[in-house]
């Protein structure tokens, strides 16, 4: 029989940390263990599996009990997770099979439905923002104003796209160091803005100004023809007069201002949620079936026929 134990985000952190420990000591001959920062979980055994124990993996792969629903990384997790313990000799045929067809499960869910689909994080919405922009060019210079966590966030992602020409400032320009050198990118102190937005493509600002940080004039000495401004922050560090609301906007005509205030960034987040909770019966309606099938394989196998591959 394979057995389940496990915990997720809606325990605490001391809960999922005793269970750490107990499972440490139920690890049979046959087993996967899945450790994330959500999530500790123990499949052991070998055998027949439960409707109820089938079930739970295929939603869990599918995002479906993610914290974030229908985020990605939880099926990677997964996979990692079994072909480690597939590696290491302790998953036996029954268990093998029941963690082939979860992860087929969850294959078919993202792909037949929009579950996954859109950015509801503002660094991945930001993140996507930037894509849209131009994708195809990397090497597009972007600054970045305030040196915490959720600018580094961001970058990380960035990065990850191979962009090269990310500059990071700060009021406080030791802040930046840690940021700038975890990433690898370049850094330079706040009273030099003025110089280094004359040929930047990207402004993306965060901080807890109480004032404009980015106005008309600092936007006018940009040389370049387009220019996309991300104003995270509140109260807005971005001046709208920027992009052209105002009659008395003193910014060149010819040049092209994109804004993107956490407003219009928080829009896309709801929107992108409501697609996603609209997807949930779709990919029960799958799992279902993927259930089905596969208790019918296990039946088969209990009766003596062989277990055949779809």
């Amino acid at each position: 029989m394979i057995n389940f134990l496990g915990m997720d985000h809606k325990y605490s952190v001391k809960d999922r940390e005793e269970l750490i420990a107990e499972i440490s000591q139920l690890k049979e001959e046959s087993y996967v263990y899945l450790e994330t920062c959500n999530r500790v979980e123990l499949y052991y055994g070998d055998g027949e599996a439960s409707k109820e124990t089938i079930r739970h993996l295929f939603r869990v792969v599918s995002g479906l009990e993610s914290k974030v629903l229908g985020e990605m990384h939880i099926q990677g997790q997964i996979k990692r997770s079994f072909l480690n313990a597939v590696e290491n000799g302790h998953v036996l045929s029954g268990l093998n099979k029941f963690f082939q067809a979860a992860l087929n499960t969850g294959k078919a869910v993202r792909s037949q439905t929009e579950i996954s689909k859109g950015s509801i994080t503002h660094a991945h919405a930001v993140y996507n923002t930037v894509k849209k922009y131009n994708l195809e060019e990397k090497t597009k210079k972007i600054i970045f104003i305030g040196a915490h966590a959720f600018n580094a966030r961001i970058i990380h992602l960035l990065k990850l796209l191979k962009w090269t020409d990310i500059y990071i400032t700060n009021r406080t320009f030791n802040k930046t160091f840690d940021i700038s050198d975890k990433y690898d990118i370049k850094n330079f102190e706040y009273e030099n803005l003025k110089e280094e937005i004359k040929d930047a493509d990207i402004v993306i600002s965060a901080t807890s100004s109480k004032d404009i940080i980015i106005d008309e004039d600092l936007v006018k000495l940009n040389e370049k023809s387009d220019l996309l401004l991300i104003d995270l922050a509140v109260p807005h560090d971005i001046d709208k007069n920027v992009v052209g609301t105002s009659t008395t906007l003193s910014v060149p005509v010819s040049k092209n201002v994109e804004l993107y205030d956490i407003e219009r960034i928080e829009e896309f987040i709801t929107k992108n949620k409501q697609v996603r909770y609209s997807e949930i019966l779709n990919a029960e309606k799958i799992i279902n079936n993927k259930i089905n099938i596969f208790l019918e394989r296990q039946n088969k196998i209990i009766n003596g026929r062989t277990y055949e591959k779809n």
